[in-house]
């Protein structure tokens, strides 16, 4: 088991986001074989789940590969289910957790916070 790392996001309503990135320990990346990825947004660590995303592992998983998609659509959901007091156009922001799983259970996870600001051009 590998403690939390924090990795932090910037999303924007009107674009979708996309980002690779590597999973290495001791600068060795970490073989990414047999797990599966996944990210919930939340208000607060005891809120109720906002959005899932499944990231995906890159072949070849032994090179610790892994991308990080999220639709423009579940950002702007995310944003409109925290935007209850008329926040309108200001930025939000939501907890999220990544949690790697392998079946052996071993565990490896990122925290983080999200900012989601409005988009203003759509299309």
């Amino acid at each position: 088991m590998i403690f939390p790392a924090r990795l932090d996001f910037t999303l924007r309503t009107n674009s979708d986001f996309d980002e690779v990135y590597n999973l290495t320990i001791a600068g060795e990346a970490v073989n990414l074989t047999g797990y599966t990825i996944s990210m919930q947004f939340k208000r607060s660590t005891t809120g109720s789940t906002l959005a899932t995303v499944t990231p995906t592992v890159i072949s070849p998983a032994t090179d610790g590969s892994w991308l990080v998609s999220i639709p423009k659509e579940t950002v702007a959901s995310v944003y409109a289910a925290v935007d209850t007091n008329g926040t309108d156009g200001k930025p939000i922001t939501v907890l999220h957790d990544i949690v790697f799983t392998n079946v052996s259970s071993d565990r490896v996870w990122f925290v983080g916070i999200t900012t989601i600001e409005k988009g203003v051009t759509n299309g």
